[in-house]
């Protein structure tokens, strides 16, 4: 026998007068969300650059990434790891950390201020804490460079974002 005059989404089976089975329907899941995603970058030239803060051919540039904790709860020591699928980039350093970031908070591998006017990418002279890059001198004008972001917390979660840089 089949129950249908629920007003939830569940749906019992009976067998004789005992439930034998019931199915819940749950609606769609969004297996899309980030908890921490990425927000946006800046960069700092650091060998052979023209100090215009763009991504140029045959630059080094120190990477910074702002972040935004979607969730409800918090991350805990959340680290960073930067990786790319262009033949153009040498990343030089692709770990980063963001420490502590709670529900609905902004950080930056250099800033670690919770809101988002007051999130600085390339804060002071925190560079150290920032990505490195290099771009190859033969790399064209107008390349897009993408770059994936692998955040991990001190609970064992994980997850990524991704974003690109085109080259000037």
């Amino acid at each position: 026998h089949r129950v249908d005059n629920f007003t939830s989404p569940v749906t019992a089976y009976l067998e004789g007068d005992d439930i034998d089975f019931y199915t819940i329907n749950c609606g769609s899941i969004n297996t899309d969300f980030i908890p921490v995603s990425y927000v946006g970058y800046a960069v700092k030239e650091y060998e052979n650059g023209n100090k215009d803060k763009k991504v140029n051919p045959g630059e080094g540039l120190y990477l910074d990434v702002k972040s935004y904790n979607n969730g409800l709860s918090a991350f805990l020591n959340v680290s960073v790891l930067l990786s790319t699928t262009s033949n153009y980039v040498t990343i030089v350093r692709n770990t980063g950390t963001m420490g502590n970031i709670y529900a609905n908070e902004y950080h930056s591998l250099t800033d670690y201020d919770d809101t988002e006017s007051g999130c600085s990418l390339m804060a002071g002279d925190y560079f150290g804490n920032a990505f490195k890059f290099s771009v190859a001198s033969n790399c064209p004008s107008g390349a897009v460079l993408p770059f994936t972001l692998t955040f991990a917390d001190s609970s064992g979660n994980s997850w990524t974002d991704n974003f690109s840089i085109t080259v000037q």
